[in-house]
């Protein structure tokens, strides 16, 4: 498990870093002026590098998606549901019309609205109006 720290606290530990840093190097300032500048930026920059490094610190980002759910109705129009026996074929499309609009009504009541999209699988799935421009062959 990967330890999570705050921003903040990482940003205390970055200027404890900074102050120790500085005051290791505070002496040298007078004695080696032209270095000084240097040293204090490399060493800073590795102890920077190596409390990362240590810390194993993880950023996370959390983003809110609002993304409106599609519902896909398939209804069956290939060859097998003509040659159905006990329902003819009038009647299968007025029962796609009803469940689809049950369906549609259903979705309006709800709290959380969908895209309802209807399809016909056949020969090729296709999107299509309404079951009514169906004509099962």
């Amino acid at each position: 498990m990967f330890p999570v720290f705050h921003s903040w606290i990482l940003l205390i530990i970055l200027l404890i870093s900074f102050i120790l840093t500085y005051l290791s190097y505070k002496f040298l300032e007078n004695k080696y002026k032209k270095y000084f500048l240097y040293l204090f930026s490399i060493r800073f920059l590795t102890y920077s590098i190596i409390l990362f490094l240590l810390l194993n610190v993880t950023i996370f980002q959390t983003k809110t998606v609002n993304k409106t759910p599609v519902t896909k109705v398939y209804f069956d129009n290939s060859v097998s549901a003509k040659f159905h026996q006990s329902i003819s074929k009038e009647s299968l499309i007025n029962s796609y019309n009803n469940l689809l609009d049950e369906l549609v009504s259903n979705n309006n009541s709800l709290q959380f609205k969908s895209i309802i999209k209807p399809y016909s699988f056949g020969e090729k799935v296709k999107q299509i109006d309404s079951p009514l421009s169906l004509n099962i062959d």
